[in-house]
């Protein structure tokens, strides 16, 4: 029988080289994003979804207990260079989801409602899945992606425990 692992690792450098834990929060992102979608986006994400998501959080008050505002910080941090866009927000290739408006309002915009804010993160964490699963992060680097699984994992686990 061979060993998936193996063979990646054999086929390709870029898995390879990765650390353990680089390893184990891409194959953690993938199996929560799973269970994510079938449970809180009805199998389906899209603008849609992500905002009946974010308004059924703001209705039941519990938007301030998924750590919002913590990922909203994370993300500037990441993908503004001196209050503009860098080269990883390039590389998230929002224009293959339109470009939703709500990840530069969460990005750009310090007075964002908590409901634009959800669903640009929610945005930010489907093109983590997009360019996973269809691979452009194999031709970046998957050994950046650690924090960003990671931090993805969290966020949505929290959404689960407070849908």
């Amino acid at each position: 029988m061979i060993d998936p692992t193996d063979w990646i690792c054999s086929k390709e450098s870029t898995y390879s080289n990765l650390s353990p834990e680089e390893k184990k929060a891409i194959s953690e992102f993938f199996l929560i994003w799973s269970y994510f979608e079938s449970q809180v986006l009805n199998c389906s994400a899209n603008r849609t979804s992500f905002f009946n998501l974010a308004t059924n959080l703001q209705n039941s008050g519990k938007i301030s207990e998924i750590g919002l505002n913590e990922l909203v910080t994370y993300f500037k941090e990441r993908y503004l260079s001196g209050g503009s866009f860098n080269d990883r927000y390039a590389a998230l290739e929002l224009e293959k989801s339109r470009n939703p408006p709500e990840v530069d309002s969460m990005l750009l915009e310090d007075s964002t409602d908590q409901i634009t804010k959800l669903v640009g993160c929610l945005f930010v964490v489907y093109r983590f899945r997009n360019n996973l699963f269809h691979g452009p992060k194999w031709r970046y680097k998957l050994s950046e992606q650690e924090s960003n699984m990671t931090k993805a994992c969290q966020f949505m686990i929290k959404i689960i425990d407070n849908a």
